[in-house]
């Protein structure tokens, strides 16, 4: 896992890519009509990985019906919980596999309060949606772009 974390920063910083966490939401979620609902009107909260750098999530080239609101760690996104009194979606990207100019990349979203993430030993999310997506690396505008969905799970993998 280090290896690949390790290999993704030094390509992602060799190669300047990008890829646009509201692109790829609702490309992910638009293909079936009834998957759209999972995300429509949210605010999905995002925890920005530390050794990734290539998400984009601070800015909207078009209108969506979704709403990223990043953190730059986890204590941050807990002091957010506190002021919530309803359910808060996080949304969460999970490098697979990488290949020559693809990339495979798991989403989650998942939903949680301040009770259910701080009260255990461990933080308590519900499964919302999981799916398994495809990413295509167009090397012209250095961009990853949502190629195709692989997977929706309908339960949760651990």
């Amino acid at each position: 896992m280090k290896n690949l974390i390790l290999f993704l920063f030094l390509f992602s910083s060799v190669n300047a890519q990008e890829l646009n966490l509201y692109s790829l939401i609702n490309k992910s979620y638009s293909i079936n009509k009834g998957d759209y609902s999972t995300v429509n009107n949210k605010k999905l909260t995002f925890i920005i990985p530390k050794n990734i750098s290539f998400l984009k999530t601070d800015y909207i080239e078009e209108k969506y019906s979704f709403e990223i609101i990043p953190f730059k760690n986890e204590g941050d996104f807990k002091n957010f919980l506190k002021f919530r009194n309803d359910n808060t979606f996080l949304f969460d990207i999970i490098i697979d596999n990488i290949y020559e100019n693809s990339l495979v990349v798991t989403l989650k979203i998942m939903s949680t309060n301040y009770k259910m993430y701080s009260e255990g030993s461990f933080p308590f999310f519900i499964f919302e949606d999981e799916r398994k997506v495809l990413l295509k690396y167009n090397s012209k505008s250095k961009k990853w772009i949502f190629s195709k969905i692989i997977e929706i799970s309908d339960e949760p993998h651990t």
